[in-house]
Parts: structure tokens; C-alpha cells; sequence
């Protein structure tokens, strides 16, 4: 063999003919080298798991995540203050159903309001008197618990302002 030659040249088959990734073409030929056990990982990562692979080899959102534990309980309502000496939060629970709660602490007729959605239309409201009486209204419009009146609230549930 003489100087600068090479297999390839020679007609002779090489030891290093593109066998796998280590494999690269001289640097003059203009052939960039073909790695492909990166290729085949990066497509085994993106098959496994839940979410679907789309032609692109894109991960689509859909299925379950990996850091949601199903099974935990929701946190603990957190209250803000609200008008009229109250407080007023929202929470979610287990089933998906969103409770907003409004406290009232200085109120002489009111405890609390409940607002339960149990979907985006259908609405409940539920008012814990000073008393103990329980008032349920089920289909309430739309109510912005954290800023209506006490005395609209009153109003709704058939008791007027200042009566016990």
C-alpha cells in the first residue's frame, strides 16, 4: 500500500465501512456519517409511556400524567377576606365538583353560603343561618358569592333583611 491510499481506493474492502456509528467518511467527500443508535432510542423514549406519538415523533398530551397521583385527597379550602366582615373561598373536591363557601363572622342572620357547581350550568346554593336553619336553593343564576350582599342573599333564599 502506498502513501495516502487507502482500502477503499485499492478496491479492497475496509474494516471501517460504515458498520455502525464510529464509522465516518474522509473529511473531503462530502458524505456526513448516518448515527443511528441515537435515532432508535430517542424513538423507543418517545413510544413508551401513555401519551401518543404522532407522525412527527412528537409526544401528544393526551393520557395520564405521571405526577398526578389520582388517589390524593384535594388541599384544604383557603379563605380570603370577603365585604361585610366575612371570608370567602373555593376549593375542588375528589369527584371534580367546585364549592365556593363564603363564612360571614359578624352577620346577625348569616353563618355561611354554599355555592356547589356540579357542572358549568347547574348550579345549588345552600345558607346556614345564624339559627341553624338550613335554606337550599337548587338552579341559582349566576351569583358571584365572594362580593353579593347579605341582603341579596336574603332575598333569594325568601327571607327579608332584618326578620329571623
Amino acid at each position: 500500500m502506498g502513501c495516502g491510499a487507502s482500502n477503499a481506493q485499492k478496491g479492497k474492502p475496509s474494516s471501517t465501512n460504515a458498520q455502525g456509528p464510529a464509522a465516518t467518511p474522509p473529511a473531503n467527500s462530502g458524505i456526513k456519517p448516518i448515527i443511528t443508535s441515537n435515532m432508535n432510542s430517542a424513538s423507543a423514549n418517545l413510544s413508551s409511556g401513555s401519551g401518543q406519538v404522532d407522525r412527527r415523533g412528537t409526544r401528544s398530551r393526551q393520557g395520564e400524567r405521571a405526577d398526578v397521583d389520582p388517589s390524593a385527597t384535594p388541599p384544604p379550602m383557603a379563605f380570603q377576606k370577603a365585604p361585610e366582615n366575612s371570608e370567602f373561598g373555593t376549593s375542588m373536591e375528589a369527584n371534580g365538583i367546585v364549592l365556593e363557601k363564603r363564612v360571614f363572622k359578624g352577620h346577625p342572620q348569616l353563618r355561611s353560603a354554599e355555592i356547589t357547581w356540579t357542572d358549568p350550568q347547574t348550579r345549588s346554593l345552600k345558607v346556614t343561618l345564624k339559627n341553624g336553619k338550613i335554606v337550599e336553593r337548587k338552579g341559582v343564576g349566576t351569583i358571584n358569592l365572594r362580593t353579593i350582599s347579605s341582603a341579596e342573599l336574603l332575598n333569594i333564599i325568601g327571607i327579608k333583611s332584618g326578620s329571623k
